[in-house]
């Protein structure tokens, strides 16, 4: 009867869901009668509309990708999110669910996109690495490949790194004015045998807040900060 009285309500029929979902409900009567059980009460409080989880999620919209979810965004204003899947990124806007636009990324498990402000996204493009202007519907610039990307908290600066690289450009946000590169002396990010199919999420790739220092894992378990004043000051 439970399983009646849901899809009465899927089917759009409240009254006739909350007349079954009550049938499930006696009144007792003694100490033999049995008592409610949890699917009887939820049937109930769903055909009144008044069931809620305290410590739960509620799901608010939904939207349809063509590829499994590997990394997602959300804009600092929460009104867009950046979600890449097998191949692409998408931008999608929170309030409507709609897809605003589709962008190619690096065909690597470990394309990253990060959020520049409300309305830019800094992403692992395919062949380069690209800021995207939501608002414009525009490219802004472009620079060498890449898939880690790291963007400072003042948003005047992107560092990045492709794969294996054993150094990272740095850019200005603005421009994609190329302000240094990074020589890591040889060394270089873990990555999975086959970026395809996992990433480890075991790198750390991480600018300050005014984008003048860069702190860098390496596969073989060390850690570097790197000073852009002085590229030989390495802690």
């Amino acid at each position: 009867v439970v399983e009646y009285s849901q899809k009465a309500l899927a089917g759009g029929d409240k009254q006739e869901a909350l007349k079954l979902a009550l049938e499930t409900m006696p009144e007792k009567n003694g100490p033999l009668t049995p008592a409610y059980i949890p699917q009887s009460q939820k049937a109930l409080a769903d055909a009144l509309g008044v069931y809620d989880l305290a410590d739960g999620f509620k799901r608010y919209k939904v939207v349809e990708l063509p590829g499994n979810p590997l990394m997602m965004r959300i804009g600092p204003d929460g009104k867009t999110a950046a979600c890449i899947y097998e191949g692409f990124v998408a931008v999608i806007n929170t309030e409507t669910a709609e897809i605003v636009v589709t962008l190619p990324v690096e065909t690597s498990v470990l394309a990253e996109v990060r959020y520049l402000d409300d309305d830019r996204i800094a992403y692992a493009g395919r062949d380069k690495i690209a800021v995207y202007d939501i608002a414009r519907g525009m490219e802004i610039w472009s620079g060498r490949p890449a898939t880690a990307i790291a963007v400072s908290q003042d948003e005047k600066t992107v560092a990045a790194i492709y794969k294996e690289d054993t150094f990272a450009s740095v850019y200005d946000a603005n421009d994609g004015r190329v302000k240094c590169e990074v020589d890591f002396q040889g060394k270089y990010q873990g990555v999975a045998e086959n970026d395809g199919f996992a990433n480890p999420n075991d790198n750390l790739l991480a600018l300050n807040e005014d984008g003048t220092l860069l702190a860098v894992s390496f596969e073989d378990g060390s850690l570097q900060i790197f000073d852009f004043k002085d590229l030989q000051n390495v802690g």
